[in-house]
């Protein structure tokens, strides 16, 4: 591209030299002007006295005349040649010195009086294209738009501007930082000269790194050290006027460079003479003094300043450097010695502020508001440390990401300013991290002033933790109420078959043909009801009866079932710790939890066998958090553990064996509600679980129960209790009126059936309100009350505390197939009501109603 403001060969411009030879020496037109003078003369004689001079003179006089004019013609045509000449030494000079201007190796342009760029040269057209710095109009574009986004180009080219206007030379050297499209660091060393006609020549040459340290050690130590200094300084008379401020000082205080108004004391300390210590003199020591900084912008921050004297003859000079001790204007290059040791941050670039150093989230300042293009000028230390040092200054914001998904990438190249506009990355690792543990964060952009903008990067890697969790306990309580739901009907299915089995059994006793089938029926009536157990385990809805429980007892109770259980090719041991603290459980659920985990254990050590080892132990709160457990009150907690020998379990299987239905055992082999089961008596008894597993070595399931702090007649109960198999009711048969209760019609007419079949009286009820009716009608006339617990509009407790004025102490029997969260307090708070759990048998029915009624 040519500047326009350079002229081409083919232009006609006239040189100073050109115009004065054009109107030659006052000699040359004197000449001329005396020649044609006499031509004129002879040539007036020969035309108007023809007839004096006769024919000789007239010839004379026509000859003179003819001579002078050729004279005078000549004249005026060497006064041609000699300009001519002249213009043409004039451009070829010129030439000459475009041409030399040209084949200037390093970047240079000319500025007028005004600031503005008239001509640059093939070195800067370049420079300006790899900086994108557009042409506007034609002209190149100034050294203040080539290196707008250097971080310490614009203060230099201000300076250097300034020396230009008062025709004076100037030297800078900047400090390395972001140029250009790529925002490769660079430094640069500038110069302005002085020309002809107030204008000035502009240089720059690109200092290479080896060069950099020899360039600044032979450039002013006010320009390269004190002005970058970490510190504030400056220098001042006795009088307080201030000869010398840096860079770090005037950011804190808000001063600019075009402030014209010489800078005094006063005005930004409210007692100069303190800072000064009036009276000191050269070699006195430093003087120190705690004092607040007046900031343009209003703010007020508290600084140190030391002030030395140097010895100025007759007019001494301070010296003095400012510490900042606020979180408002920490200088450049704070943060990063802020930052703990091993961090990285001290890649951190200048430009941050205590407050930037000490945010507890990631901060970059960047050079542009585009995402893909904009790169990191600061980052603070929480930044650097969560990049492991990969945000230094330099660095395209997009590096920090993993953006190899499309969907993050499209979310990250088009993201807006604001916090409404939050996205969320994967943090980059190198290497890549496994599955299961890459990092995330949210990354927030704020515009700033001048076309940049503030990224802010949290870290949410254990929120994304934290909401897949709550995603997974949604849906696993979603899926553990349809279990309850469907335990609950398929429970009262269970009932109908049980009970109906029980009359038929009765009817065909042992030698009758369809006696083996009447019992194949009861079988499946018992898987199925353990089948819906385990659903209500799961669920949390199974009915809780708890009894306080020496640890020791209880485990070692259970320890012979599970020796029994888990064959010959496993050996079992017991191992039990010491102090063990008491528990308030229901026996029998935590039985199945103890003996499911031994089943688990003896398949995962199947076909060879292995051990099995069962302890018992005492935990605190603090150690299970230690652990990682989560949600854990304060206190005690009793500790079983159940480990094993057996295949072991990787991190993704062990995340999935409490989901419901998970196994890994083959088709047919397990239901896959075994863990599941454990999971949800060890939470209905609000404790928690712990697996670990090494892949071939073995697992160890742990579970916590909340220690009780049983009273002297609990201990001694427990201690005395001895656990006597009920015995079968011999007479089945019974008398007195009973008032049935069931909403599930199947459920209702078996239990009807199987009580009129016993003896009793019954009064069916389809409801609570309708059961509430006929007690008000005549509730004496009923000995006992068989109601169901879970029915629409009034169950069974409800129907309770309504008609307990009309019942008195008449005996209650609660039953259902599904716990309910206030059972447990209904069972505790009335003292004539009882609970049974279906599906329950004909002789188990026959023996509540006996126990009851006829006690």
């Amino acid at each position: 591209m040519r500047d326009e403001f350079q002229p081409s060969d083919d232009d006609a411009v006239e040189t100073p030299d050109e115009e004065q030879a054009s109107r030659g020496s006052p000699l040359r037109l004197i000449a001329i002007a005396a020649v044609g003078g006499v031509a004129a003369v002879a040539a007036g004689l020969a035309a108007l006295a023809p007839q004096i001079a006769g024919v000789a003179g007239l010839v004379f006089l026509v000859g003179l005349a003819a001579a002078t004019m050729l004279m005078m013609l000549a004249l005026m045509g060497r006064r041609r040649v000699f300009g001519a000449r002249a213009a043409q030494d004039g451009a070829s000079a010129q030439k000459a010195s475009a041409a030399l201007f040209e084949a200037l190796v390093e970047p240079a342009v000319i500025i007028d009086r005004y600031g503005a760029p008239r001509r640059a040269n093939q070195a800067y057209r370049s420079f300006a294209e790899r900086a994108g710095a557009p042409w506007t109009s034609g002209r190149p574009p100034g050294l203040d738009r080539v290196l707008g986004a250097h971080s310490s180009g614009s203060a230099a080219v201000y300076r250097l501007a300034r020396a230009a206007q008062r025709g004076e030379a100037l030297r800078e050297i900047t400090a390395r930082g972001p140029f250009g499209r790529n925002g490769e660091l660079c430094a640069f060393e500038l110069e302005t000269a002085p020309l002809p006609g107030e204008e000035s020549l502009w240089r720059l040459r690109e200092i290479a790194p080896a060069d950099e340290m020899e360039a600044a050690a032979n450039a002013p130590v006010s320009d390269v050290f004190l002005e970058e200094a970490p510190v504030g300084f400056f220098s001042a008379s006795a009088e307080g006027r201030v000869t010398y401020i840096n860079r770090t000082l005037r950011e804190w205080l808000g001063v600019t460079d075009e402030d014209e108004e010489p800078l005094k004391l006063k005005d930004f300390l409210p007692d100069p003479s303190r800072v000064l210590g009036r009276g000191r003199r050269p070699g006195g020591g430093p003087i120190r003094a705690d004092v607040q900084l007046k900031c343009r912008d209003g703010i007020v921050s508290d600084a140190t300043v030391l002030t030395t004297w140097t010895d100025g003859g007759e007019r001494p000079v301070s010296r003095s450097l400012v510490f900042d001790r606020t979180n408002f204007g920490a200088p450049a290059g704070v943060a990063p010695a802020l930052a703990p040791e091993g961090s990285g941050a001290a890649l951190a670039g200048g430009m941050m502020d205590a407050m930037f150093a000490h945010a507890p989230f990631g901060v970059a300042r960047l050079d542009g508001v585009d995402p893909a293009a904009a790169l990191i000028r600061d980052a603070n230390p929480a930044l650097l440390e969560m990049t492991a040092g990969q945000s230094a200054p330099g660095t395209r914001i997009s590096e920090l990401f993993d953006l190899t998904d499309p969907e993050m990438r499209a979310a990250f190249e088009n993201t807006q300013t604001g916090a409404e506009n939050a996205i969320e990355l994967m943090l980059r690792e190198d290497p890549p991290a496994k599955r299961g543990e890459e990092r995330f964060a949210r990354l927030i952009f704020a515009p700033e002033p001048g076309g940049r903008a503030t990224a802010y990067v949290l870290e949410i890697t254990a929120e994304r933790e934290y909401r897949r969790q709550l995603l997974h306990s949604q849906k696993m309580d979603a899926v553990g109420q349809l279990a309850a739901e469907i335990a609950h009907n398929f429970n009262n299915i269970l009932l109908a078959v049980e009970l109906n089995t029980g009359t038929m059994m009765s009817r065909h006793p042992i030698g009758d043909p369809d006696y083996q089938l009447l019992c194949e029926i009861a079988e499946g009536v018992q898987e199925g009801s353990a089948l819906a157990n385990a659903l209500l385990a799961f669920a949390r809805k199974q009915t809780f009866q708890p009894q306080v429980l020496e640890l020791s007892e209880a485990v070692s109770s259970y320890f012979v079932t599970v020796r029994t259980l888990v064959g010959g090719q496993v050996k079992a041991h017991l191992e039990h710790g010491r102090d063990l603290p008491f528990i308030k459980v229901d026996r029998v659920q935590l039985m199945q939890a103890v003996v499911n985990l031994a089943n688990n254990a003896r398949d995962a050590m199947a076909p060879k066998g292995g051990e099995l080892t069962i302890r018992t132990d005492v935990s605190s709160a603090d150690e299970m958090r230690e652990l990682g457990l989560v949600d854990v009150e304060d206190g005690d907690y009793a500790v079983i553990q159940v480990s094993d020998t057996g295949c072991g379990m990787d991190e993704e299987t062990s995340a999935r064996i409490f989901e419901p239905f998970f196994t890994t055992k083959d088709v047919g082999k397990g239901t896959g509600l075994g863990l599941s089961t454990v999971f949800g008596i060890i939470k209905q008894s609000g404790g928690h679980i712990r697996v670990d597993s090494i892949l071939g070595e073995g697992t160890t399931f742990t579970l916590y129960i909340p220690a009780h702090a049983a009273t002297a007649e609990e201990r001694e109960e427990a201690r005395k209790r001895v656990h006597v198999a009920e015995r079968k009711p011999q007479d089945l048969s019974g008398y007195g009126r009973v008032l049935l209760v069931d909403d599930n019609d199947l459920a209702r007419r078996a239990s009807l059936l199987t009580l009129k079949n016993c003896g009793y009286e019954v009064v069916e009820a389809e409801d609570g309100e309708e059961a509430l009716e006929i007690l008000q009608e005549r509730a004496s006339s009923f000995d006992l009350i068989l109601s169901d617990v879970s029915m629409p509009g009034m169950g069974g407790p409800e129907l309770i505390r309504a008609a307990r004025h009309l019942i008195g102490d008449m005996p209650v029997v609660l039953m259902s197939g599904l716990a309910r969260e206030d059972l447990a307090e209904t069972l505790a708070a009335e003292p004539n009501v009882r609970f049974m759990s279906k599906p329950f048998k004909v002789e188990e029915l026959a023996a509540m109603m006996k126990q009851e009624m006829h006690a």
